[in-house]
């Protein structure tokens, strides 16, 4: 297992592939940097459960290539905003209240 473990290239090594080296310079060296990071460590899972079939540079770049398609990927979601709806219709307004009479009342004129 160590065998195999230590068979994979480096980080810097897979970000010298030529299709990383264009993601580079598409996408920037940080998110290349992280998805590379990610094949590498999901390189490493497999081969600590026993798959210890050989990772070549190509299915790594490959695999780095997945991730970060997957992580540019939009992550919003269609939702409705109903908070004019609230607010236009008085429906979170509090209702107004009843006109009171004063405390004191005038002097009644005479009659």
């Amino acid at each position: 297992m160590t065998a195999a473990l230590r068979r994979l290239p480096a980080v810097d090594t897979l970000l010298q592939h030529a299709d990383l080296v264009a993601a580079i310079a598409a996408c920037g060296r940080k998110p290349v940097l992280t998805a590379a990071r990610a094949a590498l460590e999901e390189a490493r899972a497999r081969i600590r459960r026993g798959d210890v079939a050989a990772s070549s540079l190509e299915q790594l770049a490959g695999a780095a290539l997945t991730c970060l398609a997957a992580d540019r990927q939009p992550h919003l979601r269609p939702v409705f905003n109903l908070t004019g709806t609230v607010i236009h219709t008085n429906l979170a307004a509090p209702p107004w209240p009843r006109p009171r009479s004063p405390p004191w009342s005038p002097p009644h004129a005479a009659r």
